[in-house]
């Protein structure tokens, strides 16, 4: 079938975390993490800022704080959001008893081998979902996949090599969101080898106390030839694809 319409994701600045909003070619929305409590204004207006006045999912990739903190608000907020997308698990903490309740009979977990329905043809697959790792809650983290066309996304958490990284093999891949806010334990070069991306986009807040991203991933990523864009450098870092390429802007 012919390509048509736009696949744009925003990955939003919500500082040292990760929240990205999906809008597919049918016209879903979809958000992916939403980064802590008090970053989720960034959220908020840029919904307002687009003129999207609903979402149709939620996902939350893995139970951190700075990943799914706000997701509680955000679908408080937005009640007509029909599913709340994550790899199930439990975490003893404040942050995901408070997303249990807003999600209620909304939360739907995936698996391996799943996909969300996009609309127009589209779908979203599940590369990685939770392993049951109760050490360490990166490797527990949810990855997917988006195709629009020749162009294509890998959207994911906290995934660290080799555990989490090498439990799926993405493929080539036009767009990678760079796991763990770009931290020395992620985009191992057996990832990068397998998906050869054009362009990485770093989640990460200006002056935190990680050092992320790390200087041996830029260097990673430089050597393979990426292009890179950070939301602690660019703000928020939008990607507009129209099935054939993609335009990329920062909103600073």
């Amino acid at each position: 079938m012919p390509v048509t319409g736009h696949m744009t994701l925003y990955f939003v600045d919500v500082w040292q975390g990760d929240g990205a909003l999906l809008v597919s070619p049918g016209g879903f929305t979809m958000l992916v993490d939403a980064g802590d409590e008090a970053q989720f204004g960034n959220v908020r207006r840029l919904l307002r800022d687009q003129g999207i006045v609903g979402i149709d999912y939620t996902l939350v990739s893995h139970q951190h704080a700075d990943h799914m903190g706000a997701m509680d608000v955000a679908l408080a907020e937005h009640p007509e959001a029909g599913l709340a997308f994550d790899g199930g698990g439990r975490a003893e903490s404040d942050a995901f008893r408070d997303y249990l309740e807003a999600a209620g009979d909304r939360r739907t977990t995936v698996v391996v081998g799943d996909t969300i329905d996009l609309g127009a043809g589209m779908e979203a697959a599940v590369l990685h979902a939770d392993v049951g790792d109760r050490d360490n809650e990166n490797n527990n983290s949810v990855v997917l996949r988006l195709e629009h066309g020749d162009v294509s996304a890998l959207v994911g958490g906290d995934c660290e090599f080799p555990t989490c990284e090498r439990g799926f093999d993405p493929g080539p891949t036009t767009i990678y969101k760079v796991h763990h806010h770009g931290s020395s334990d992620s985009s191992s070069g057996w990832l990068l080898s397998r998906m050869t991306p054009s362009l990485a986009v770093i989640s990460s807040g200006e002056g935190n106390d990680y050092g992320h991203p790390h200087a041996s991933v830029l260097r990673a990523l430089a050597d393979a030839g990426v292009e890179v864009w950070r939301t602690d450098l660019s703000g928020t870092v939008t990607v507009d694809s129209d099935g054939r390429t993609y335009a990329v802007s920062g909103s600073r």
